[in-house]
């Protein structure tokens, strides 16, 4: 539990009445098992005021119970939407490559692993009324018959240590159990962003099927199911061993043991009455394990993106000198992380300077970096070696979130985001539909407040939605990344003849990778890269 302190510790006043409504409904459950018990002792104790004890006891526990669900609810929600927000803002501020590269491990901590926390945070309540009926009612047993409560104390004690035994396997199940489900998150997100590839090829998609997704189901199966069958043998033996030791007792008590069966037969319906709860605090500790692997997977993420997080908080200048190179490259050379150990492949080096307000081209064959240089000049993948400059100020880690901040830029894979709160209303009352008209969008798509009416659209027509809203971010640069590949000729030359122009009519610089060889005259630039670096140039 003190793992868990860090996270609750902003609200350890709303905890404490969450626990003490929760231990005050335990001790109201209590008494209404003890208050049974008294009418099982002697049917004389039944009358009116036994009745209404019963009710009423029954209804505030029934309260209480509520009330320390809903305080502990308040801080699940709390605990869940900080560590989220926390989590979100970290990636979002740490190395683009390593977050580009670990996706498929962050998307199960963010959604599984958080969700595997909040349920056994919110299970609290029900962990401390069933701790505390447990307690409260056996130590009422016990003062009315040590001796018998002694010895069915003996089965409750037996039945901790068959839990506590158990719950270094639940954990190391639980954590070979989260190692294939992350490596199963990988294989489906991969199928459905494979989906063409795997529809057209018969023989790829059914060896991806049995040979992929079915072995790591497979390992997963296998470690859930011995995960659940032992959880499940652990209930049945608790119970078990209950029933058995009462018979034993009953046994031993005809045979050898002095034990009253008139106190027996009375305290007997209180034990079974105590199993439901017993269970649910066994249930709670092994749901701990889970919780813990997840707390571990959260907190080791935290830790994996800390040390890769991006400290910038300068700013760049606003103000620079229009005879300057906007932007310019000096030996700039970049090797993926992942490619460090083996046969690394290295970009660069490259030097390259882009005007103010030109429209450049990038070309070159597949493999030749275009992709690799964009993500360098947006500021996405970090140089090993190098400098860029901004006019004349160079750009470091300290302000290389305000150097981001200059670009708007398009890639195949560009998400398209229906909210643009971000965006100035004025701006967006005034722009938002001139752009949409521009690119012939106004009968599938409309502003709704900051809102796009529908991002659920073709290929090409999300294309041309990705478009819209980077004109909408009204940045200083603009990087589009073959944005006319999947368009048809007649949007292919909307882009080329009225929105690039437009765009340097208001003073915007673009940068543009295409094979369009029939819009080159549109660019006051052309630059080849060969293996990243530059091949030719061309005015």
């Amino acid at each position: 539990m003190k793992k868990l302190f860090p996270l609750i510790k902003n609200r350890l006043g709303l905890f404490i009445i969450g626990a003490i409504t929760g231990v005050a409904s335990g001790f109201c459950t209590s008494r209404v098992i003890t208050m049974i018990k008294t009418g099982l002792d002697s049917v004389d104790n039944i009358n009116e005021n036994f009745i209404f004890q019963i009710i009423g006891y029954s209804i505030i526990a029934t309260i209480l119970g509520i009330g320390s669900g809903y305080f502990i609810a308040k801080i699940t929600s709390i605990v869940i939407r900080q560590l989220t927000q926390n989590l979100s803002e970290k990636i979002l501020k740490a190395n683009y490559e390593y977050i580009e590269s670990a996706s498929s491990r962050i998307v199960p901590v963010l959604t599984r692993d958080i969700t595997m926390l909040s349920e056994f945070i919110n299970r609290i309540p029900q962990f401390l009324v069933s701790v505390t009926t447990v307690v409260a009612t056996l130590y009422v047993m016990f003062l009315s018959d040590w001796k018998l409560t002694s010895f069915f104390m003996i089965a409750f004690v037996l039945q901790i240590i068959m839990v506590a035994s158990t719950l270094p396997l639940v954990r190391k199940l639980t954590r070979n159990s989260t190692k294939y489900n992350n490596y199963l998150y990988r294989d489906l997100s991969n199928l459905v962003s494979g989906l063409k590839e795997l529809s057209l090829n018969e023989a790829r998609r059914n060896d991806y099927i049995s040979l992929v997704i079915s072995e790591n189901l497979k390992f997963w199966n296998k470690s859930e199911v011995r995960r659940k069958v032992l959880l499940e043998t652990n209930d049945r033996l608790s119970d078990l061993l209950v029933f058995i030791f009462s018979g034993l007792l009953m046994y031993a008590g005809a045979t050898i043991l002095p034990i009253d069966f008139y106190q027996f037969k009375v305290i007997l319906p209180t034990i079974l009455f105590l199993i439901p709860f017993t269970t649910k605090i066994a249930s709670f500790f092994r749901l701990k394990s889970g919780a813990m692997v997840s707390l571990e997977q959260i907190h080791k993420l935290g830790l994996d993106v800390d040390k890769r997080k991006i400290e910038s908080s300068e700013q760049l200048k606003p103000n620079h000198e229009s005879n300057v190179p906007i932007l310019k490259f000096s030996k700039i050379k970049f090797q993926y992380q992942t490619q460090q150990h083996e046969n690394p492949i290295t970009f660069g080096p490259l030097d390259i300077a882009f005007k103010k307000n030109n429209i450049t081209f990038i070309i070159g064959g597949n493999g030749s970096g275009k992709t690799t240089f964009s993500k360098i000049l947006t500021g996405l993948y970090i140089p090993i070696s190098g400098s860029i400059q901004y006019y004349d100020e160079e750009v470091k880690m300290e302000n290389l979130i305000s150097y981001r901040n200059l670009f708007s830029a398009y890639y195949a894979d560009s998400h398209v985001f229906e909210h643009l709160s971000h965006i100035e209303a004025s701006y967006l009352e005034e722009k938002a539909d001139n752009f949409i008209n521009m690119l012939e969008m106004e009968s599938k798509v409309e502003i709704e407040g900051d809102t796009f009416s529908t991002i659920s659209l073709s290929y090409g027509q999300r294309s041309r939605l990705a478009l819209i809203a980077n004109m909408l971010d009204n940045k200083d640069i603009y990087v589009f990344d073959e944005w006319a590949a999947n368009q048809d000729p007649y949007f292919k030359g909307i882009f080329y003849h009225k929105i690039l122009p437009y765009l340097k009519e208001i003073g915007k610089t673009i940068i543009v990778i295409s094979h369009d060889e029939k819009y080159f005259e549109v660019a006051d630039e052309i630059i080849e890269l060969q293996e990243g670096m530059i091949n030719s140039k061309t005015p």
